[in-house]
């Protein structure tokens, strides 16, 4: 039986701006466990040796931004650990997190991946239980699970991955700026290498949307990624009607009252289409 430590994993988290949310995700790390930031060409990149006094911390900055999943595989290449977790800015540790990940390892040897269930402010727990780019008869429940259990897809924002394992598929796919990320990745590691997991006892806290500040800006870039992403993605696993049904389902969204009477979802919904149509276009 293997006895991890916590020195077994690094932490590797990707910056956009996210200095005010990286102080308590690295309050929250051990300091025995290595931490890679990648920051990818932030306005505050300034603020980021001063966030904390952990010990074990290797900054990165890119000279432009390379995207979320290409940050990734630079902060992995960087990892010299068994395990990796990458975990978003605005996730914070809870004191056992790291440990009870590592028991999963030890008691799951066939495991590749998992993922810990998610709590807000209010305590709420979720998970990632569907994807677009697999069938709804493999999504899972919505209640969280009350036992650790196989599931078809996991979330970037805190996915523990064997290191040896990240690697041997090419990590991130790199042609993905934004958005689908985990999704592809989640596929890739469970069709070449094992099962994923949720571990129902391991918690992170997680408000969700805010690893970066909002500007419009940045709203257009996440929204017309997300189309892009969303029809490179099904056309890579190959799934019905991969260009024409993201389309459809955003042009039914831009004709709901709810989101004509709304500038701001209107606009979400139209950068969300130009990135589908020029998906369409060019793939």
């Amino acid at each position: 039986m293997n006895n991890y430590n916590l020195s077994d994993v690094t932490i590797v988290t990707v910056s956009y701006n996210s200095s005010k949310l990286l102080k308590p995700m690295l309050a929250s790390i051990p300091n025995e466990t290595p931490v890679v930031i990648v920051d990818n060409a932030s306005s505050d990149k300034e603020a980021l040796p001063y966030l904390g006094k952990h010990p074990m911390t290797n900054i990165v900055y890119n000279k432009s931004n390379t995207g979320f999943g290409a940050a990734c595989n630079i902060g992995a290449n960087l990892s010299k650990t068994e395990f990796i977790l990458f975990l978003n800015p605005d996730c914070r540790l809870k004191t056992d997190t790291i440990e009870k990940l590592l028991s999963a390892a030890t008691k799951y040897p066939e495991m590749v991946a998992a993922n810990p269930l998610f709590e807000n402010s209010r305590g709420k727990l979720s998970f990632k239980r569907k994807s677009s780019l697999i069938d709804s008869k493999f999504w899972v429940q919505k209640s969280p699970p009350a036992k650790d259990c196989l599931v078809p897809i996991l979330s970037g924002a805190a996915f523990f991955v064997i290191a040896k394992k990240f690697r041997e598929i090419g990590g991130f796919d790199e042609k993905i700026f934004l958005f689908f990320e985990d999704d592809d990745l989640s596929l890739r590691l469970s069709n070449a290498s094992g099962p994923l997991m949720l571990i129902h006892n391991v918690r992170v806290e997680h408000e969700g949307g805010a690893s970066s500040n909002f500007s419009p800006k940045s709203e257009k870039i996440k929204n017309w990624n997300w189309g892009f992403s969303w029809v490179y993605t099904r056309k890579k696993h190959s799934r019905p009607f991969a260009k024409t049904l993201p389309a459809f389902q955003t042009l039914l969204k831009l004709l709901s009252p709810f989101v004509i009477l709304s500038r701001r979802r209107r606009l979400k919904y139209i950068f969300r289409l130009c990135g589908i149509l020029t998906a369409i276009k060019t793939l």
